[in-house]
């Protein structure tokens, strides 16, 4: 009977102790589950970020190749965009200016693009 009590026992303890691993190995996989999901939310705004410097730095670039817009109203040539957003943006060229309308360029919200050529 004693050895028999003694079996019983071993066995809980054993359950017990395959218990106590399966509950560890499921919250470590659980942990690094949500440690996984954490990096690839952090890369995929890392990402964003980066796409949205590309754009403002491009952006930037474009801007700086129009020439000055002309302060006098004489031999300035005024081209308006109508957006597909609805928006109206215009600017002023001087008539000797090649322009080339090549993408989109941002103006606050609205995009129009151009390029002295």
């Amino acid at each position: 009977m004693r050895q028999q009590q003694d079996a019983e026992y071993q066995e809980a303890m054993e359950a017990d102790r395959r218990l106590r691993e399966r509950k560890a190995q499921e919250a470590e996989l659980k942990l690094k589950q949500e440690l996984e999901e954490q990096q690839k939310k952090e890369l995929e705004e890392a990402i964003s970020l980066s796409e949205e410097l590309a754009k403002q730095s491009a952006l930037s670039r474009k801007r700086s190749a129009l020439p000055d817009e002309p302060s006098d109203a004489s031999d300035v040539a005024m081209v308006r965009f109508q957006l597909p957003q609805g928006a109206k943006v215009a600017r002023r060229f001087r008539k000797s200016d090649q322009i080339q309308v090549t993408q989109k360029m941002e103006l606050g919200t609205s995009t129009i693009s151009t390029a002295a050529a």
